[in-house]
């Protein structure tokens, strides 16, 4: 309730805000009209009129209300009209000298249509003379009116597809006042459920929002429904449609053939090729699989990095993507160039005489690291065992070769 003052008259305004549309009549606040001279009300002679509209999208209860006459002898009360679109008085003012007033209490009003707002407003009346009111003309306001609409969605959640692990979410939009979402969720044959921070293994986020987020996405979840209640100021609540949720699997790693390739310097190097389930593989140079190289089951040595001229470890990554487009483990490919062993190796036996039985020590003087020796005689026939190492010692006892095949002398 609050006060409008005017030069000489007080109007108590009615004052409703927050009418729901589509709802129940609701009581307004008393509109009361004070004289504050005595001579306010000004028709003699005959009677007057003094109608009230309600705004547009708002209609009074008809017949319910009051109105009397709080005060003065000034003024006659004939009749009282309400209809749905306006409240009209049929006065009688007998311009007696006194301070009247008018309580109109009780009138009851709804919301028809949108949500909205608009003012009680005085306004001419067919029925006849209007009453003059100083200060109190057509066109003044006797309080405000708003209304607001019970909770609509204006745009529908829709079914997803989503890959197994991904992040997906539905989303809702809708109208009203301080409205408040439950997303809910069914197990096919089972009945719907309120989601928390424990459905499903906790993959749920914003499910008390407009857009509901599901993370790490399971394969379990393939085909539950979902949908959302929306409750606001206004009822009735409103649920959305039901919608669907694909899980798409991801494939298995490829298989890939000549995989894991060890060479020497400069020998050849077998093509890998992928295979697996029938859909596109992707080839990449990184283990996080955001650099792509190629696409295809059966790259070229270019394609991927892989050159047999240069020693060293090259490593690709394939991965299958399926016909949903979701694009599973990947699988590491590698290639190991081995460089050749050092012709120019300095072999120093630590004797040139040595007796049967004895032990005679070979130095390999070498810096290369990776490869592995093996005496020879000049027959080509090893007389050691395998060394591995850059370099060192070999111990060879004197009776397991002939020296003779050496240049060696016996004693």
């Amino acid at each position: 309730m609050s006060q409008k003052i005017y030069a000489q008259v007080t109007i108590t305004e009615a004052d409703l805000s927050n009418i729901c549309v589509d709802g129940g009549y609701y009581v307004l606040n008393d509109i009361s009209i004070l004289e504050n001279n005595i001579t306010d009300f000004s028709n003699t002679g005959g009677n007057a009129y003094f109608r009230i509209a309600a705004p547009s999208n708002f209609e009074f209860k008809p017949d319910a209300g009051n109105v009397i006459l709080n005060s003065g002898t000034d003024i006659t009360i004939i009749g009282v009209t309400i209809q749905p679109t306006f409240i009209e008085l049929e006065l009688s003012v007998n311009a007696e000298l006194s301070t009247d007033g008018i309580l109109i209490s009780n009138l009851q009003v709804r919301a028809i249509t949108a949500a909205t707002s608009g003012n009680l407003t005085r306004i001419t009346s067919p029925s006849g003379t209007d009453v003059n009111i100083n200060n109190a003309n057509l066109g003044s306001t006797y309080g405000l009116l708003t209304s607001i609409a019970a909770p609509a969605i204006t745009v529908q959640p829709t079914a997803t597809s989503a890959c197994e692990n991904d992040i997906t979410n539905f989303s809702v939009t809708a109208t009203g006042e301080e409205l408040s979402y439950q997303w809910q969720r069914r197990i096919p044959a089972f009945a719907f459920e309120n989601i928390d921070n424990s459905t499903d293994g906790n993959i749920y986020s914003n499910f008390n929002s407009s857009v509901l987020q599901l993370n790490n996405v399971p394969n379990t979840i393939n085909n539950y429904e979902y949908r959302v209640r929306i409750t606001g100021t206004c009822l009735p609540f409103t649920i959305s449609d039901e919608v669907v949720l694909t899980v798409n699997p991801l494939p298995a790693a490829p298989s890939v053939t000549n995989n894991n390739q060890v060479i020497c310097l400069n020998e050849t190097i077998n093509l890998p090729v992928a295979s697996g389930a029938g859909g596109t593989f992707n080839w990449y140079n990184d283990v996080n699989l955001n650099t792509l190289i190629h696409t295809g089951s059966n790259p070229t040595l270019l394609n991927i990095g892989f050159d047999n001229s240069v020693a060293g470890n090259t490593v690709v990554y394939v991965a299958e993507t399926s016909a949903s487009t979701c694009e599973g483990i990947a699988t590491a490919v590698s290639l190991t160039v081995n460089p050749l062993p050092n012709d120019a190796l300095a072999v120093t036996p630590s004797n040139t005489e040595v007796c049967d039985g004895g032990t005679l020590t070979f130095t390999v003087a070498s810096s290369q690291s990776g490869v592995n020796y093996q005496l020879f005689d000049d027959t080509n026939t090893a007389f050691s065992g395998i060394v591995g190492g850059s370099g060192g010692s070999i111990n060879i006892i004197s009776n397991v070769f002939d020296f003779a095949t050496l240049g060696g002398t016996e004693t």
